[in-house]
């Protein structure tokens, strides 16, 4: 991953999924765990590996005060719907902002390093900074970063056909109504890579959110 696209990565991010410093239940079905940037907590485990402090005094949480909270939250399935404010008012634990970046930038190089699965994507590392911040983010939204639903787009990305790309990239929003936006990032992230190509501009250059020139 370009250096440029690590350093971008989390504010990219924020306005796209929200930030929550506390943990709480998305609106899937069933709810899914989650906290930081839509960073979600598949079990009790990979809750216990974060660094919680406790919300009333930040003091740092005991695994104790951590196993309360997982029960409390994953038994409130009545409210995962409910706005940001309920979660943030009922918190007993939270994330320091430090800890979230740290959280943020972990799971993003999980992400580049999981594109090897996909033969299309092993030159990776070469792409402008833009294709590289374009397919982290529609991975980081797919969660399981399940490229196989988009052959055409694997096939743009094997040769560098950014144009392609982003006309193949769009996630289905049907349901989702906040994948609208990042849609709309990515194809604007593929078409400045392909300006990037076709102008032999600096491909570690982030240009997003402006267009290369």
């Amino acid at each position: 991953m370009r250096d440029s696209v690590r350093a971008a990565f989390l504010d990219f991010s924020k306005p796209l999924e929200g930030c929550m410093s506390c943990v709480y239940l998305d609106t899937h079905n069933p709810p899914l765990v989650t906290t930081g940037v839509g960073n979600m907590l598949p079990n009790l485990a990979a809750m216990l590996d974060l660094p919680w402090r406790l919300r009333t005094t930040g003091a740092a949480a005991t695994q104790a005060d951590i196993v309360n909270e997982w029960n409390r939250v994953t038994a409130a399935t009545s409210h995962s719907h409910d706005s940001s404010d309920y979660w943030i008012r009922t918190a007993a634990l939270h994330l320091l902002p430090n800890d979230i970046a740290t959280l943020v930038a972990s799971k993003a190089e999980e992400f580049a390093e999981g594109l090897s699965a996909y033969p299309q994507f092993n030159r990776f590392e070469q792409w402008p900074a833009d294709a590289q911040l374009g397919i982290l983010s529609m991975g980081w939204a797919m969660g399981d970063a399940d490229f196989m639903e988009f052959p055409h787009f694997r096939a743009a990305c094997a040769v560098q056909d950014w144009k392609t790309a982003a006309a193949e990239c769009a996630m289905d929003a049907t349901h989702n109504p906040g994948l609208v936006p990042r849609n709309k990032a990515n194809h604007q992230l593929f078409l400045n890579a392909a300006i990037v190509k076709e102008k032999g501009l600096d491909p570690s250059k982030l240009y997003y959110p402006y267009i290369p020139d």
